[in-house]
């Protein structure tokens, strides 16, 4: 293998036989044998997932319990299988098939190849350190990437403090944090349900209120004392929720939320309506290796007790060094659609406020995500008016037939199969984003003329084939949606098909940016239509960064305000 520009080999005068390595530019040498990096490495991977992952659940099981620890021993004991068998590239694709916890398991672990930036940066780091002489080894490494678990534990909780969860109203499921209530010590929770004022005119409140609750406690999220509906960017429901707090008992208020839910929007609102008299004080700094502790800026951490402010004061009575003091309007926090703006714990006593309120990191959900998204906004001022919408959704209605394919721009696919049925799915498109529809043999050849061209998002080809293309992600039987009991389905749902002429049985989430429902048709005469649909299945893919799943339907019946795919 040839050496990297100006490196040169030299046998050891002191050590004769011995070589070394010369940098004829920089003047280094080393004993050991220097590399240039690959612009791309390919990599076949196993991943464990455990409860405190991101996504807590996979193609294997739609619940995972396992502790971080149990997950290392199963890796160390794939680690030890693979070795006691010979390492060789057909077994490790075999058991990556049946243990892997990455979509990629169906691949053989195969995740294609790719470039510095797509990855979380510890597995990165791993995929290019390793030198070509150790191809077709296993690495003795178990990589661990970062998980919500990591940054919340390093919030300093009080006591009698009060968890403010801020979700999006577009993404519900996206911006659960799996095992939030044991993160959080158990402590009380409300929920802000944020960017309301883009759900349907037809939007019930108290309906969505009983969705929320149930999504909630599928995953575990129990101890919730209220859930708001707020928009930010209306000023809508905000005052509600400072009243609230205002009323009880808490003293700390801590905003917790995924990246994009719209906490620092929100908490905007609440600095507005304190006539942007605010002190801010920095308790917590992020880095790129994790939250670390501001220890000076602890020290005065005894400035921030609300039992000796009274409400006529203006401000705190004295301000630490650390902290700002500001009554003007460049008060406000910056607001991005990138992900991970925030990027530190700051406490924040707003004028005439009973509580102190905790700014935080948001939980990115995946490194893939903050690749896509910095990519396609960099380029294209445009693509933010695209990507994410400003106004009311009124839904698209289509109608996908079987052995066709939904395009998404060219940010996913889904195909849509059934034996022996020839009766269409209905679908409502929620979303700002473009769609086509397609026969499935023809999309292949369809993204690989057209995708950054014809159908955008990506915005440019190049954007297009550095996210690694659309890949598949998982599939599912309409048949385990349709048939579930109904404490698994949604008990919001009328009890069967024929209640009513249409009724939605299943959303698929599109990863922040909307969601698509599916209705199918009840009465009398439907029986067969019905069973037809049983055999059908639906298939989800999507490039790296942009999450589709199924979820039980917001709403069931079909919206009064509507536009049909042209």
């Amino acid at each position: 293998m040839s050496l990297p520009s100006g490196w040169e080999k030299h046998e050891s005068k002191t050590y004769p036989g011995a070589f070394y390595y010369f940098n004829t530019i920089t003047g280094e040498n080393t004993w050991t044998e220097p590399y240039e990096e690959p612009k791309q490495v390919r990599v076949l991977h196993i991943l464990k997932k455990h409860r405190y992952s991101r996504r807590p659940s996979s193609w294997r099981s739609a619940e995972i319990r396992c502790t971080k620890e149990e997950a290392i021993d199963k890796l160390r004991a794939i680690r030890q299988q693979i070795l006691a068998s010979g390492v060789s590239q057909e077994l490790f694709k075999q058991i990556a098939e049946k243990e892997s916890d990455c979509s990629s398991a169906k691949h053989g672990g195969d995740l294609g190849f790719f470039s510095r930036g797509m990855m979380q940066k510890p597995f990165e780091n791993c995929a290019f350190n390793l030198k070509l002489r150790f191809s077709g080894k296993v690495d003795k490494n178990i990589i661990a990437t970062s998980v919500p678990k990591e940054i919340i534990e390093k919030i300093p909780f009080k006591k009698h403090s009060l968890i403010l969860f801020v979700c999006d109203a577009i993404d519900l499921p996206g911006s659960i944090i799996p095992h939030l209530n044991e993160l959080v010590r158990n402590k009380p929770m409300v929920v802000v349900v944020n960017k309301c004022d883009l759900l349907p005119t037809d939007f019930s409140e108290a309906r969505a209120k009983r969705w929320v609750y149930s999504l909630l406690k599928s995953h575990h999220i129990t101890n919730v004392r209220d859930i708001f509906f707020v928009s930010s960017l209306k000023n809508q429901g905000v005052d509600s929720v400072l009243d609230y707090i205002n009323g009880s008992v808490f003293k700390h208020v801590y905003l917790i939320g995924m990246t994009n839910s719209g906490k620092s929007s929100f908490l905007n609102q609440c600095i507005s309506r304190s006539n942007n008299r605010v002190t801010i004080q920095h308790l917590l700094s992020l880095t790129t290796e994790g939250v670390q502790l501001n220890k000076e800026a602890m020290i005065a951490d005894d400035h921030f007790d609300v039992d000796y402010w009274d409400s006529t004061e203006d401000l705190p009575p004295r301000s630490p060094a650390n902290s700002t003091t500001t009554n003007s309007a460049v008060a406000n926090l910056t607001i991005s659609p990138l992900p991970s703006t925030t990027m530190g714990v700051s406490a924040i006593k707003l004028h005439n406020a009973r509580f102190l309120l905790y700014d935080t990191p948001g939980i990115c959900p995946s490194a893939y995500r903050v690749r896509l998204l910095s990519t396609m906004l960099m380029e294209e001022k445009k693509s933010m008016r695209v990507l994410f919408p400003r106004k009311k959704l009124v839904p698209t209605v289509f109608s996908l037939h079987p052995e066709h394919s939904l395009l998404i721009g060219a940010l996913a696919q889904i195909d849509y199969s059934a034996v022996n049925n020839t009766n269409p799915l209905i679908g409502y498109f929620y979303s700002a984003l473009p769609l086509h529809l397609c026969k499935t043999t023809r999309s292949t050849s369809l993204l690989l003329t057209h995708a950054g061209e014809l159908f955008t998002p990506p915005f440019s080809r190049e954007q297009y084939l550095t996210s690694g293309g659309i890949v598949y992600q998982s599939e599912f039987e309409l048949k385990h949606v349709l048939d579930a009991p109904s404490e698994i389905k949604n008990t919001l749902k009328p009890a069967s098909p024929s209640a009513l002429k249409y009724t939605a049985f299943l959303d698929v989430s599109l990863g922040g940016f909307g969601w698509i429902s599916f209705f199918t048709q009840g009465g009398d005469n439907t029986n067969k239509k019905y069973n037809q649909l049983l055999a059908g299945k639906l298939t989800l893919n999507a490039i790296k960064g942009f999450e589709l799943y199924p979820r039980p339907p917001l709403f069931t019946s079909i919206p009064e305000e509507r536009k049909r795919y042209k």
